[in-house]
Order: C-alpha cells, then structure tokens, then sequence
C-alpha cells in the first residue's frame, strides 16, 4: 500500500502528465490549474451547471442546456424561479432527467433569493444544499467547491475509483475518501478544483470502470493497479 502522500503523489503527476491533455471544452485552464467552465464571478451559471452536469456529460448536455437558458434570459435566480415550467423544461432537455433537475433548479433558485451564501460558514451551506431533494453529497462539494469558492473537495465516482486503484486503498463511503484527500492535499481552492476536474476526466479517459486502459495509461508505472 502507498504511504498516506498519496494523493498528493497522484495530483502532481495528473498535473504534469495530463492536465495539457484535459480538453477546454470541458474545464478552463488557469494559471497552473483547471477551474469550472464559466466566468470566474457566475456564482448562480455555476450552481445550475453543477445540477445539470448530474448523470451527463459538460461539452454535449450541461452546457447546450445553459447557453439555451442564456438565450431565454433566465440565467438568474428570480427570473428562473417564476419562469414558465415547460419553457424550463424544454430549455434543459440537452441535459436530461428533466422534470427532476428542473425541481432542483427551481428551489435552489428560490432559496439563492432568500440567503447570503457569504456569509453562512461550510457546514450549514452543505445543509442548506443538502436538504434539497435531488443534491447529494458530491453536487452540494461540487457547488461549495466552484460556485461558492470553499475549500471542500467533491469526490467523484471516477475519483474514488483512481484513489481505490493507484493508491491501494479503501474507504468505507464518500466521507472517508474525503476525509483522506483533504488530509493529505494543501487545503486550497485552486488545488481542490484542479485535482477533482483531472480525476474526473482522467477516469473517463483512462481509468475507466470496465476495461481500464493500463496499456496506454500515462502514470502506470507508479500505479498499484494491474487490469
């Protein structure tokens, strides 16, 4: 088993082998890092992509239904929550799951209306956030992460694989895995939003669920995982 630097080991290597690899489409290089693919100061575009992007991909679903919500001019919070439902419904089509993600949309817009996420601290916002049917774990860190600019790591499906196979090591649930990345990574957001954005696409790319690519895989000579 790797020593509990691991995923400080994994990060560094996913920088220097991968992250030039990562398309723009998907996350937006900056300096010495990724970050999410919309302007640095769009808190409410970057919560909504966070709901869309569930159970879809960025380039080909989230972001078609974003810019279709641009287009309407229904990109902020009020103007969404008294939109008409089938309107909604349609314009986030690209993304899936319709009818579900538009109820998430709809009470995370109207609570943005009522709350000063600034000023509340980490663990009443995942509260918030998680007494929104349809947020879960992952989406509430997600949103923290990107739109609220807390230094929270969201861990992704294609992240507990990568750490289970290169680091050798199991977690009993999406608080573990957490718990070991966030103890053994400078606590920073840019670090957090890199590394969670180059696990993701690197599990889609390379170290996927069925048939993982260890062949062709950039950092398997540092791996404990043989396919």
């Amino acid at each position: 088993m790797r020593q509990v630097s691991c995923p400080a080991v994994l990060y560094n290597l996913l920088v220097k082998k991968f992250m030039e690899k990562v398309s723009s489409k998907e996350w937006w290089p900056v300096e010495c890092g990724l970050d999410w693919p919309a302007p640095k100061d769009a808190t409410f575009e970057r919560i909504v992509g966070a709901v869309l992007v569930q159970n879809a991909t960025w380039h080909n679903n989230a972001s078609r239904a974003i810019q279709n919500l641009k287009n309407l001019g229904i990109l902020e919070p009020l103007r969404l929550f008294k939109s008409d439902f089938e309107m909604l419904k349609d314009a986030i089509r690209p993304a899936g799951c319709m009818g579900r993600k538009l109820k998430v949309l709809r009470e995370i817009a109207q609570l943005v209306t009522m709350m000063n996420m600034n000023r509340m601290d980490i663990h009443s916002l995942r509260q918030v956030l998680l007494n929104v049917d349809g947020i879960g774990p992952e989406t509430s860190d997600v949103i923290l992460l990107y739109a609220c600019n807390r230094p929270v790591i969201p861990i992704s499906t294609p992240a507990m694989r990568i750490l289970e196979r290169f680091c050798g090591l199991e977690a009993k649930d999406y608080v573990g895995w957490q718990t070991y990345v966030e103890n053994n990574l400078p606590k920073d957001v840019r670090t957090y939003r890199t590394f969670h954005a180059l696990l993701v696409e690197f599990g889609l790319n390379f170290c996927t669920k069925i048939r993982p690519k260890c062949e062709v895989c950039i950092i398997k000579e540092y791996c404990n995982y043989r396919s």
